[in-house]
């Protein structure tokens, strides 16, 4: 791995998260329709809610899967052909690493909706800190095996990745809310 300044570690780690954000933005831009959990209720309750929808699993596996082949490609050279600045991760960043970022995104939402149904917390509404941060936690735990071996750095985009992501994941909802697209601005 190259060595860089930590100015450019935290900007190397924002593009590696790029899969795990735009999972969510996908999701969120262009989900909607029937819901994962079919109108089904457990115990009662709901089981995730009518914000978890077949369309956008779909469309979030797509938007970050995309993100992680291009990241690849101009980030980490993982056809061995040079092209841009070869592998700028502590770790191995596999073309489909976007697609396991993205299923760990997803299982944090609806583990996350899951949770606030049991609590009967409302659909829409946030459970702290795991909104804001669940999604760095399962997308690391899936793509983990993908990424062997892990360099030095991996722990500190790891910490870059949990400080900052509470503060974009506010920052895209409040601009989400205002255009339109969220019901609440967290």
């Amino acid at each position: 791995m190259a060595e860089f300044a930590y100015g450019w570690h935290i900007l190397i780690a924002i593009i590696f998260a790029q899969p795990m954000y735009q999972t969510s933005t996908f999701a969120n831009l262009w989900g909607g329709g029937k819901p994962v959990d079919g109108g089904k209720i457990w115990k009662g309750r709901r089981i995730f809610g009518d914000n978890k929808t077949w369309k956008g699993i779909i469309f979030g596996l797509i938007g970050g899967t995309v993100s992680g082949v291009l990241i690849s490609i101009f980030f980490a050279d993982p056809f061995g052909l040079g092209w841009f600045y070869g592998n700028v991760f502590p770790c191995n960043y596999p073309i489909y690493i976007g697609l396991l970022f993205s299923i760990g995104n997803h299982i944090a939402d609806l583990l996350g909706s899951f949770i606030k149904r049991r609590i009967n917390i409302k659909p829409g509404s946030g459970l702290f800190p795991w909104d804001q941060m669940g999604y760095i936690l399962t997308g690391f735990a899936v793509a983990a095996p993908a990424m062997l071996p892990f360099g030095e750095y991996l722990w500190y985009y790891f910490v870059i990745l949990a400080s900052i992501t509470f503060f974009f994941h506010i920052l895209f909802s409040f601009i989400g809310y205002k255009m339109g697209f969220k019901r609440v601005w967290y």
